[in-house]
């Protein structure tokens, strides 16, 4: 808390009034975090082929990378808090519901719907990761195969 105050330039009390401890702090960054990624998500072509998906996915890695630190702390905040999980699994629902206005493929009612909602997730997740990989100083997969991969499953979600 010591160094947010000075990065801060405010005193440690001053933190304190806003953030009770550590983990409030954490908390308050993930969803900022998490409210940026969904406009990233509002920002999906409804028009969505594998190159559109792979164009929105490599700009999807470039915010990541400007936002390195904050991983870091999103993935210590989602090993160590039941809170942190819910606010991202909270999230992925918005997300779902955002994607939903524009694909109906992603309808939550119809045959096939809980298995629609399972494949969705899935692929967020994947979204999520391989983005996070990716935006690293040195990502340790091969960015172009796995981009390809991530694009034709988002779009296979997507659109059915």
């Amino acid at each position: 808390m010591e160094q947010v105050a000075a990065a801060a330039g405010v005193s440690r009390a001053t933190l304190y009034l806003h953030f009770v401890n550590k983990d409030a702090l954490l908390l308050a960054l993930l969803s900022s975090n998490l409210r940026g990624v969904r406009e990233l998500y509002r920002g999906l072509p409804a028009r969505l082929d594998k190159a559109a998906a792979a164009k929105w996915l490599t700009d999807y890695v470039q915010v990541l990378r400007g936002h390195r630190d904050a991983m870091r702390l999103f993935h210590i905040g989602l090993a160590s808090s039941g809170e942190a999980r819910e606010l991202v699994d909270d999230h992925r629902e918005a997300v779902i519901d955002i994607l939903a206005e524009s694909f109906s493929a992603l309808a939550r009612t119809g045959e096939n719907a809980r298995h629609r909602h399972a494949r969705a997730i899935l692929a967020l997740a994947r979204v999520d990761h391989v983005a996070s990989a990716l935006a690293e100083d040195e990502p340790r997969i091969d960015a172009d195969a796995s981009l390809d991969l991530v694009a034709e499953e988002l779009v296979s979600v997507l659109t059915g």
